[in-house]
């Protein structure tokens, strides 16, 4: 059993490097993502460039955004994030419960969770002070992927 604290610039490196290495599914949940247009060294953008490739090899990704009770224009950066992903084929859902969608984490394979403050923003991901936890505990990630799982049921896939 592996667990890693990730802070700041190191939940980068763990979540690019796990994407690369992912064989079956990756799993996300996101409060807030904005992708620049333009920027390609942009932490995000790497992060869905990953995705992108990630899917084009075959692995099945779902990414649940936060729609409810959020700031609209944080709602609109989600549905501008989950659009480029449709774009490439990657299933998108939107949160239907009331309550707020604040979870943020990624699983990948079924063998290794990673939890915790960070957005998918540039602003999280390079100046802000985050903490994440990586685990590979079974039952941990296990349990994880079964909230995914709820969550997702309560979700609208984006078309």
């Amino acid at each position: 059993m592996c667990v890693k604290i990730l802070t700041d610039e190191k939940y980068l490196h763990e979540i690019l490097n796990y994407i690369h290495s992912a064989k079956v599914e990756i799993l996300i949940s996101v409060y807030y993502a904005v992708t620049p247009n333009t920027d390609k060294d942009s932490p995000v953008r790497k992060i869905i460039d990953a995705l992108i490739q990630a899917h084009q090899r075959g692995v099945h990704i779902s990414v649940i955004f936060a729609n409810h009770n959020l700031p609209a224009s944080s709602l609109q950066e989600n549905k501008k994030t989950a659009s480029l992903l449709r774009e490439h084929n990657i299933l998108t859902f939107f949160f239907e419960q009331r309550r707020l969608l604040h979870a943020k984490f990624f699983l990948f394979d079924n063998i290794i969770a990673v939890a915790g403050s960070h957005n998918l923003t540039d602003r999280s991901l390079q100046k802000s002070a985050e903490v994440s936890i990586l685990t590979t505990q079974t039952t941990a990630v296990h349990k994880l992927r079964e909230y995914f799982m709820y969550m997702q049921s309560k979700s609208k896939l984006n078309l």
